[in-house]
């Protein structure tokens, strides 16, 4: 919710992606969904910096189905490293990350909002990528908060 200034969001359906990595290059969708890697995130704007140890887990994670995408997990504070010793799966993770990388921050899969004071949505953290483009008005004050998807839905 912005209860004051105004900025724009944008959104990137991160599945539409995925799925074009996977029409693309199959072996980088497979690697990027059954090849672990070690999460770590850095917040570099403590001093010193601050780093904690996230749990190894795949960027793309499957329905059991073993078809249909669940989540998938991108954030310019999230870096990583494959977990493999398989040379050629590590370069076929390292292709897909970076494809993935790429098409997220292209205007293809994105959506631009813009809202201010007193507006509110709900974002599906492992459907969309989301970042703020402009800060349109200040001082802007943003209240952030999770929210399980059984509470959405009930």
């Amino acid at each position: 919710m912005c209860l004051e200034g105004r900025a724009e969001l944008t959104l990137t359906d991160s599945f539409a992606v995925c799925e074009d990595i996977r029409e693309e290059d199959p072996e980088a969708f497979d690697a990027l969904s059954t090849e672990t890697w070690h999460l770590a995130r850095a917040f570099a704007h403590y001093k010193p910096t601050m780093h904690t140890a996230h749990r190894r887990e795949c960027v793309i994670q499957m329905h059991r189905d073993g078809h249909g995408i669940k989540s998938v997990k991108l954030n310019s504070h999230l870096h990583g490293f494959p977990m493999t010793t398989d040379f050629a799966a590590q370069e076929a993770w390292e292709r897909g990350y970076e494809m993935l990388q790429e098409k997220a921050m292209s205007d293809k899969y994105a959506k631009v909002i813009n809202y201010g004071g007193g507006e509110c949505f709900l974002v599906n953290n492992h459907r969309v990528f989301h970042g703020r483009k402009n800060v349109l008005e200040t001082p802007r004050t943003v209240l952030n908060t999770g929210v399980h998807e059984d509470t959405v839905w009930q």
